[in-house]
Order: structure tokens, then sequence, then C-alpha cells
């Protein structure tokens, strides 16, 4: 039985993966390095990378290169603009 879901699991999981590459695509094409949504979408793709597909080296690296874009883009606002992105 466990065997059984783990496989479904799995073939769950890698179904799903190029939506998510289309939809991480989008949101970096589309949605500023602040936006929640972008963030959010990053996150969860990195989380799926490290425990779902069990690399965490390019988990890691997500993480930090959204993070990185993030940062970057709230040094260049103004204080206005500032508030409004957190």
């Amino acid at each position: 039985m466990y065997l059984v879901f783990v496989q479904y699991f799995l073939v769950f999981s890698l179904t799903i993966y190029p939506f998510m590459q289309v939809a991480s695509n989008n949101a970096s094409n589309y949605l500023s390095p602040t936006h929640p949504i972008r963030l959010g979408l990053a996150l969860n793709f990195s989380v799926f990378y490290c425990e779902i597909m069990n690399s965490t080296e390019k988990a890691c690296h997500l993480a930090k290169e959204t993070f990185d874009e993030a940062i970057a883009e709230l040094e260049t606002l103004n204080e206005e603009s500032y508030k409004m992105a957190l």
C-alpha cells in the first residue's frame, strides 16, 4: 500500500512540474520581484525542488536568486513605493 502511494505521489509530482515551471516563468516576466505572489511561488517551487526532487542545491539557488532580486528592487524604491511593496 505504501509503495503504491509513493509511486502515485511521484507521478503526480512529475506531472505538475511543467506547470510549475510555466507559472514561475510567467511570474518572473509579469510580476515585480517584490510581488507577494511571485515571492510565494518561488518559495513553493524551492520547497518542491528540495523535498520532492531532492535537489537542495537548486532549491537554495532559486530561493537566493529570488531574495536577491527582491532586495535589489527594494533598494531602488522611494519611501512611498517601499511602503507599498511591503
